[in-house]
Parts: structure tokens; sequence; C-alpha cells
């Protein structure tokens, strides 16, 4: 959505890079378990102008767990759902070969990912 009328709006981009930790969930062997480590924001066009220069935002998911480590042994094992095959955050895999991937979300959502050979971004 916009502020702005359409004939006076411009374009902004924002590229996000999400950090996340894949694991196997335990009692369902399609079923991949996922843990969100964190987020980088780096802004690519604002109001349609690039700019190059600006830094990156990131956020570190892990940080309070990694600090408490240091000073709690064993903090890392609790609240694991490796264990729980329907903890929130995995997903299925419905189908995989060398060239395509098929993925069904938590919510029913599909994805299929498909091989290349390049890209261009």
């Amino acid at each position: 959505q916009t502020f702005f009328p359409p004939s006076i709006a411009q374009n902004s981009l924002l590229r996000a890079e999400v950090g996340t930790r894949a694991y196997p969930r335990f009692g369902k062997p399609n079923r991949v378990g996922l843990v969100f480590e964190g987020i980088k924001l780096q802004p690519v066009e604002i109001f349609g102008q690039k700019v190059d220069g600006l830094p990156p935002l990131s956020v570190d998911f892990t940080w309070p767990q990694n600090f408490l480590a240091q000073f709690v042994p064993g903090i890392d094992d609790l609240g694991s759902t490796q264990n729980d095959p329907d903890a929130l955050g995995y997903f299925d895999i419905e189908y995989l070969d060398d060239e395509l991937l098929v993925i069904k979300q938590q919510g029913g959502g599909r994805f299929a990912l498909v091989k290349v050979n390049n890209y261009d971004p």
C-alpha cells in the first residue's frame, strides 16, 4: 500500500535475507523443523532512488540464548522441539528429486523449488 496517489508514488525495494536452521523431526521422516536465527534487511531503492551505500539492518534472534549459555549449562536443550513432531516451526517434504523440491508449509501452503544453473538477482 502507499500513502501517496499512484501518479506521484515512487517504488521502494528492500531485500530481506532470513537465516534459518533446519533439523529432522523424530517420528515423521518427511518433516523438517525450522529455527529462525536472524534477519538482514538491505535497502536497495527508496522512492525510486538507488541506495547502494546504506548499511543493512541485521537482527540476531539467537543472541539471548547464546548469552545465557555462557552462564547456564544445558540451556541449549531448553525448549527443544526436535522430539515433538507437531511443534511449531516445520514444513513437510512432499516431493524431492534432482531437479524439484515440493514442500508443504505448516498452514497448508505449498512451494515448488526448481533447480536452475544460473540466476540474475
